[in-house]
């Protein structure tokens, strides 16, 4: 009918109307991703030399509150653009160390990543703004009384910041998950100089960038295995850092590990993920007592690597001392029935015994007193070594 046409009519003109329709459409729209390689070549006339820095370059086109923000806040000529730039290469070094800053299409400030942050954040007096996590009780309430004091202006610079840094993570995430992996591909080991470190970043870039990044890398299949394969999180387990060769053959001989740094676990740790797969003592362990005869594979390497067979009876030896050192090294006096039932006690004789055993625990000097129960007795070297426990 007229009337309804003509209704129809005004509420297509309606700027209320068509502010909402705007944001449904584009707030229910993906974001635009898009990687890129730059290159950039300096010239020194001095020494007249060339030398060519390769960046890789990730960005996002507003994540769905960010685009919603901005159409919002159409007045301010917010745009929900957010990019970040990783060194591939440079100074005949591949994937150098980047001391990170934030950009807003100029220096802002050191962010402590391991690359370059750029969006268009609102700034001011040279920083970008946020607004920091609250503490309870009176110093809470005085900084929501400052909050409240500093207007609804600053607020909203505040929370738009904070969303631009959701959509820097999520370029993050597209940089270490897609790109850097199809450009490492002859090590993709190289791509993890780029995952960020607690330690190294300054203030709330832990809270705004760390954090979510480690906690959706998690989820992801970006895990590097020793075949090449790429695996998740829970088809795999961390290195133990700081441990000896010996322990590494062991954890390999046991468990998919990963080819990453060690310190990634306590990364995600720092992120709040509790549940990272690593190695632990129990874990070792409940693969002993599951499999008793998984030594036979490690001591048949020991085998083909020695000149004699007392050379790999010695260098077994060590290994399995040393696997009974951390399998104690969680334990307490009271706790040591963990133990029974784990063929993990070496003796004189070349044997391994079972937990609880009825070999006799002597030094070495001890040993060589009594020849007659050497092959009772419990290998020299184990009791030298444990002697807190044994002794």
């Amino acid at each position: 009918s007229p009337a309804l046409r003509h209704a129809r009519a005004a509420m297509t003109t309606n700027k209320d109307w068509q502010k909402f329709n705007l944001m449904s459409v584009f707030g229910s729209a993906p974001a635009i991703r898009h990687q890129f390689q730059l290159g950039i070549t300096s010239y020194e006339p001095a020494r007249d030399l060339k030398h060519t820095d390769r960046w890789l370059i990730a960005s996002t086109l507003g994540t769905k509150s960010a685009r919603k923000m901005a159409l919002e806040h159409k007045n301010r000529g917010w745009i929900p653009i957010a990019s970040v730039a990783a060194k591939l290469s440079g100074s005949q070094r591949v994937a150098p160390e980047v001391d990170g800053h934030v950009f807003a299409f100029q220096k802002v400030s050191h962010t402590g990543l391991p690359v370059h942050v750029n969006a268009w954040f609102e700034v001011k007096n040279g920083l970008v703004g946020w607004e920091t996590e609250r503490e309870g009780g009176r110093e809470g309430e005085r900084e929501r009384e400052s909050a409240r004091a500093s207007g609804a202006e600053e607020q909203a610079c505040h929370e738009w910041n904070r969303e631009l840094f959701g959509c820097v993570v999520d370029c993050y995430l597209d940089l270490l998950t897609t790109a850097l992996p199809q450009v490492f591909v002859q090590d993709p080991s190289l791509m993890y100089n780029f995952w960020p470190k607690t330690a190294d970043m300054d203030g709330a870039f832990r809270t705004l960038v760390h954090r979510p990044l480690f906690l959706e890398l998690a989820k992801m299949q970006i895990f590097l295995l020793p075949n090449g394969q790429m695996a998740k999180m829970t088809a795999g387990v961390f290195r133990p850092d700081a441990t000896s060769e010996s322990l590494n053959l062991l954890f390999r001989h046991m468990f998919p590990m990963f080819i990453c740094p060690a310190a990634l676990a306590d990364e995600f740790r720092a992120a709040g993920l509790h549940e990272v797969s690593e190695v632990s003592p129990d874990r070792v362990r409940q693969r002993l007592r599951k499999d008793p005869k998984c030594f036979e594979g490690i001591y048949a390497t020991f085998t083909r690597s020695s000149q004699t067979q007392g050379e790999a009876r010695d260098k077994f030896t060590s290994f399995v001392i040393d696997t009974l050192e951390f399998c104690l090294s969680d334990l307490s006096a009271q706790s040591f029935l963990q133990l029974h039932g784990l063929r993990l006690l070496p003796v004189t004789g070349g044997q391994l015994v079972t937990f609880p055993s009825e070999a006799i625990v002597a030094r070495e000097l001890e040993h060589k007193l009594l020849p007659a129960f050497r092959d009772n007795m419990v290998h020299a070297k184990c009791v030298e070594r444990l002697s807190i426990y044994f002794l």
